[in-house]
């Protein structure tokens, strides 16, 4: 990383940014004659983004500076947006019915999408028709389902689900 800033950047500007490199954890990201990292976490509101399935070395996006510590800048994208769980309580309440699509399924359980950007866990034994199969045996990606809200944790952006019909439509 370039520890010389050469040009004058403020927390909250938003700059143009070349990834450098993408790793499990981080990207590298150039400014031109400043270098940046931005933590994967900051790429998106949803908690698992496929960051490598989105992005590639190369690409340039908008960002935001976030931090400037002993000359490392940090970036986000997600801070562009406002934060989807700033108003969950108006959108969901706990024992509420909806419909959500299936978008991650793990042997524990799935994640599934009642809003943009707004996901939860339905932990296997909160699944319909499940005895001890594998998940995946159940639910797939894509499906709908009619969930139940078990709980919603705002501060920490999660939220229990319970499948609460037993077919599943597939989208």
């Amino acid at each position: 990383m370039n520890n010389n800033l050469k040009i004058q950047l403020n927390i909250g500007d938003i700059v143009l940014a070349t990834i450098t490199k993408i790793s499990k954890t981080y990207m590298e990201m150039s400014l031109g004659d400043v270098d940046a990292i931005m933590p994967i976490s900051e790429y998106s509101w949803v908690r698992r983004c496929d960051v490598k399935s989105r992005l590639k070395v190369g690409d340039q996006i908008r960002t935001v500076v976030i931090a400037i510590n002993n000359n490392i800048v940090m970036l986000s994208v997600k801070r562009m947006e406002i934060d989807p769980w700033k108003y969950i309580d108006e959108r969901f309440k706990v024992g509420m019915h909806v419909k959500g699509i299936v978008k991650e399924v793990y042997s524990y359980g799935a994640f599934v999408e009642l809003d943009s950007n707004i996901h939860g866990l339905l932990h296997k034994t909160q699944i319909a028709n499940y005895s001890r199969d594998n998940v995946k045996n159940v639910l797939s990606q894509g499906q709908e389902i009619e969930i139940s809200i078990l709980s919603i944790e705002k501060e920490n952006h999660k939220m229990s689900l319970s499948m609460i019909k037993t077919e599943v439509v597939n989208q």
